[in-house]
Protein backbone atom coordinates (compact mmCIF):
# COMPACT_ATOMS: atom_id res chain seq x y z
CA UNK A 1 0.00 0.00 0.00
CA UNK A 2 1.56 3.33 -1.04
CA UNK A 3 2.26 6.09 1.43
CA UNK A 4 -0.45 8.78 1.47
CA UNK A 5 0.31 12.06 -0.26
CA UNK A 6 0.41 15.26 1.76
CA UNK A 7 -3.05 16.53 0.59
CA UNK A 8 -4.69 13.19 1.45
CA UNK A 9 -3.01 13.12 4.86
CA UNK A 10 -4.15 16.72 5.43
CA UNK A 11 -7.73 15.73 4.60
CA UNK A 12 -7.48 12.85 7.07
CA UNK A 13 -6.36 15.30 9.75
CA UNK A 14 -9.31 17.54 8.84
CA UNK A 15 -11.65 14.57 9.33
CA UNK A 16 -10.36 14.17 12.88
CA UNK A 17 -10.70 17.90 13.53
CA UNK A 18 -14.31 18.04 12.31
CA UNK A 19 -15.10 14.88 14.28
CA UNK A 20 -13.67 16.53 17.40
CA UNK A 21 -15.78 19.64 16.80
CA UNK A 22 -18.80 17.36 16.47
CA UNK A 23 -17.99 15.80 19.83
CA UNK A 24 -17.67 19.22 21.45
CA UNK A 25 -20.96 20.39 19.94
CA UNK A 26 -22.74 17.24 21.10
CA UNK A 27 -21.32 17.56 24.60
CA UNK A 28 -22.51 21.17 24.65
CA UNK A 29 -26.06 20.15 23.79
CA UNK A 30 -25.97 21.43 20.20
CA UNK A 31 -27.23 18.19 18.70
CA UNK A 32 -28.21 19.45 15.26
CA UNK A 33 -24.84 21.08 14.70
CA UNK A 34 -23.11 17.99 16.08
CA UNK A 35 -25.01 15.78 13.63
CA UNK A 36 -24.06 17.96 10.65
CA UNK A 37 -20.40 17.98 11.70
CA UNK A 38 -20.46 14.24 12.32
CA UNK A 39 -21.76 13.40 8.86
CA UNK A 40 -19.34 15.89 7.31
CA UNK A 41 -16.46 14.05 9.00
CA UNK A 42 -17.93 10.69 7.95
CA UNK A 43 -18.11 11.85 4.34
CA UNK A 44 -14.54 13.02 4.77
CA UNK A 45 -13.16 9.59 5.68
CA UNK A 46 -14.84 8.13 2.60
CA UNK A 47 -13.25 10.90 0.52
CA UNK A 48 -9.83 10.12 2.05
CA UNK A 49 -10.10 6.52 0.88
CA UNK A 50 -11.15 7.57 -2.62
CA UNK A 51 -8.30 10.07 -2.90
CA UNK A 52 -5.87 7.48 -1.53
CA UNK A 53 -6.70 5.24 -4.51
CA UNK A 54 -9.15 2.78 -3.00
CA UNK A 55 -10.84 2.13 -6.36
CA UNK A 56 -7.61 0.84 -7.90
CA UNK A 57 -7.03 -2.25 -5.74
CA UNK A 58 -9.17 -5.09 -4.45
CA UNK A 59 -8.06 -4.27 -0.91
CA UNK A 60 -9.06 -0.65 -1.39
CA UNK A 61 -12.47 -1.49 -2.82
CA UNK A 62 -13.33 -3.85 0.04
CA UNK A 63 -12.10 -1.29 2.56
CA UNK A 64 -14.18 1.40 0.84
CA UNK A 65 -17.25 -0.83 1.18
CA UNK A 66 -16.58 -1.04 4.92
CA UNK A 67 -16.20 2.73 5.17
CA UNK A 68 -19.45 3.20 3.26
CA UNK A 69 -21.25 0.90 5.68
CA UNK A 70 -19.83 2.84 8.61
CA UNK A 71 -21.04 6.08 7.00
CA UNK A 72 -24.56 4.64 6.98
CA UNK A 73 -24.09 3.41 10.56
CA UNK A 74 -23.08 6.92 11.62
CA UNK A 75 -26.29 8.26 10.11
CA UNK A 76 -28.46 5.69 11.89
CA UNK A 77 -26.87 6.40 15.29
CA UNK A 78 -27.62 10.12 15.21
CA UNK A 79 -31.03 9.88 16.97
CA UNK A 80 -29.52 8.32 20.12
CA UNK A 81 -31.26 5.88 22.44
CA UNK A 82 -31.47 2.12 22.02
CA UNK A 83 -34.38 1.82 19.58
CA UNK A 84 -34.68 0.52 16.03
CA UNK A 85 -32.21 3.05 14.63
CA UNK A 86 -29.57 1.96 17.13
CA UNK A 87 -30.14 -1.72 16.33
CA UNK A 88 -29.88 -0.95 12.63
CA UNK A 89 -26.71 1.04 13.18
CA UNK A 90 -25.22 -1.78 15.23
CA UNK A 91 -25.97 -4.27 12.45
CA UNK A 92 -24.51 -1.97 9.78
CA UNK A 93 -21.32 -1.39 11.76
CA UNK A 94 -21.00 -5.15 12.30
CA UNK A 95 -21.11 -5.61 8.51
CA UNK A 96 -18.53 -2.83 8.23
CA UNK A 97 -16.18 -4.78 10.49
CA UNK A 98 -16.74 -7.89 8.39
CA UNK A 99 -15.74 -5.85 5.31
CA UNK A 100 -12.63 -4.55 7.09
CA UNK A 101 -11.69 -8.08 8.12
CA UNK A 102 -12.11 -9.26 4.53
CA UNK A 103 -9.92 -6.38 3.31
CA UNK A 104 -7.18 -7.26 5.79
CA UNK A 105 -7.26 -10.90 4.71
CA UNK A 106 -6.96 -9.71 1.12
CA UNK A 107 -3.96 -7.56 2.06
CA UNK A 108 -2.34 -10.57 3.73
CA UNK A 109 -1.91 -11.40 7.39
CA UNK A 110 0.64 -13.16 9.54
CA UNK A 111 -1.17 -15.98 11.34
CA UNK A 112 1.43 -15.83 14.13
CA UNK A 113 0.65 -12.14 14.69
CA UNK A 114 -3.10 -12.78 14.58
CA UNK A 115 -2.82 -15.53 17.19
CA UNK A 116 -0.51 -13.46 19.40
CA UNK A 117 -2.92 -10.52 19.33
CA UNK A 118 -6.07 -12.61 19.69
CA UNK A 119 -5.54 -13.22 23.43
CA UNK A 120 -5.32 -9.55 24.52
CA UNK A 121 -8.12 -8.56 22.15
CA UNK A 122 -10.41 -11.30 23.50
CA UNK A 123 -9.46 -10.29 27.05
CA UNK A 124 -10.49 -6.70 26.39
CA UNK A 125 -13.69 -7.77 24.64
CA UNK A 126 -14.60 -10.19 27.42
CA UNK A 127 -13.94 -7.57 30.09
CA UNK A 128 -16.21 -5.09 28.31
CA UNK A 129 -18.98 -7.69 27.99
CA UNK A 130 -18.78 -8.59 31.69
CA UNK A 131 -18.90 -4.89 32.55
CA UNK A 132 -22.01 -4.40 30.40
CA UNK A 133 -23.70 -7.50 31.81
CA UNK A 134 -23.45 -6.07 35.33
CA UNK A 135 -25.44 -2.94 34.36
CA UNK A 136 -27.43 -5.13 33.42
CA UNK A 137 -27.49 -5.22 29.61
CA UNK A 138 -31.12 -5.46 28.40
CA UNK A 139 -31.92 -9.00 27.22
CA UNK A 140 -32.88 -7.96 23.64
CA UNK A 141 -29.45 -6.33 23.29
CA UNK A 142 -27.36 -9.23 24.62
CA UNK A 143 -27.01 -11.32 21.45
CA UNK A 144 -26.46 -8.32 19.12
CA UNK A 145 -23.81 -6.86 21.43
CA UNK A 146 -21.97 -10.20 21.73
CA UNK A 147 -22.04 -10.60 17.93
CA UNK A 148 -20.76 -7.07 17.47
CA UNK A 149 -17.97 -7.55 19.99
CA UNK A 150 -16.93 -10.76 18.27
CA UNK A 151 -16.82 -9.05 14.88
CA UNK A 152 -14.75 -6.07 16.03
CA UNK A 153 -12.38 -8.35 17.99
CA UNK A 154 -11.70 -10.45 14.88
CA UNK A 155 -11.22 -7.26 12.86
CA UNK A 156 -8.65 -5.88 15.31
CA UNK A 157 -6.72 -9.15 15.50
CA UNK A 158 -6.57 -9.34 11.69
CA UNK A 159 -5.49 -5.69 11.54
CA UNK A 160 -2.45 -6.57 13.65
CA UNK A 161 -1.94 -9.56 11.39
CA UNK A 162 -1.47 -7.22 8.43
CA UNK A 163 1.34 -5.47 10.29
CA UNK A 164 3.03 -8.82 10.84
CA UNK A 165 2.77 -9.44 7.09
CA UNK A 166 4.50 -6.15 6.32
CA UNK A 167 1.64 -3.67 5.92
CA UNK A 168 1.58 -0.20 7.45
CA UNK A 169 1.22 0.40 11.19
CA UNK A 170 -1.72 2.71 10.49
CA UNK A 171 -4.01 -0.30 9.99
CA UNK A 172 -3.74 -1.80 13.51
CA UNK A 173 -3.59 1.62 15.17
CA UNK A 174 -6.74 2.65 13.31
CA UNK A 175 -8.48 -0.58 14.29
CA UNK A 176 -7.57 -0.20 17.97
CA UNK A 177 -8.76 3.43 17.97
CA UNK A 178 -12.08 2.26 16.48
CA UNK A 179 -12.52 -0.46 19.12
CA UNK A 180 -11.63 1.94 21.93
CA UNK A 181 -14.17 4.47 20.68
CA UNK A 182 -16.86 1.80 20.81
CA UNK A 183 -16.25 1.35 24.54
CA UNK A 184 -17.34 4.96 25.00
CA UNK A 185 -20.39 4.32 22.81
CA UNK A 186 -21.31 1.34 25.01
CA UNK A 187 -20.80 3.42 28.15
CA UNK A 188 -23.06 6.16 26.79
CA UNK A 189 -25.84 3.80 25.69
CA UNK A 190 -25.82 1.20 28.48
CA UNK A 191 -23.98 2.54 31.54
CA UNK A 192 -24.40 6.27 31.97
CA UNK A 193 -24.63 9.36 29.81
CA UNK A 194 -21.69 11.73 30.08
CA UNK A 195 -20.27 14.48 27.83
CA UNK A 196 -16.90 12.73 28.11
CA UNK A 197 -18.21 9.71 26.22
CA UNK A 198 -18.51 11.81 23.08
CA UNK A 199 -15.57 14.11 23.85
CA UNK A 200 -13.25 11.10 23.89
CA UNK A 201 -15.15 8.58 21.79
CA UNK A 202 -15.81 10.57 18.61
CA UNK A 203 -12.25 11.87 18.09
CA UNK A 204 -10.93 8.33 18.59
CA UNK A 205 -13.51 6.98 16.15
CA UNK A 206 -12.74 9.48 13.40
CA UNK A 207 -8.99 9.11 13.95
CA UNK A 208 -9.37 5.35 13.53
CA UNK A 209 -11.47 5.70 10.39
CA UNK A 210 -9.10 8.27 8.90
CA UNK A 211 -6.12 5.97 9.46
CA UNK A 212 -7.90 3.00 7.91
CA UNK A 213 -8.94 5.16 4.96
CA UNK A 214 -5.33 6.28 4.45
CA UNK A 215 -4.29 2.63 4.14
CA UNK A 216 -6.29 2.34 0.92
Amino acid sequence: MPSPTTPVAALAALVVLVGTLSAMAHAGGRRRGAAILKMTAATGYVAVALLAGSLHTTYGRILLAGLGLCWLGDLLLIPGGKGAAFMGGLAIFLLGHVAYAAAFLRAGVSIAWVMACAAPVVLVGGTVLRWLWRQPLPRPMQAPVVAYMAAISVMVALAWGTKGAGSSWIIPVGAVAFMTSDIFVARERFVGSSPWNTRLGLPLYFAGQALLALSA
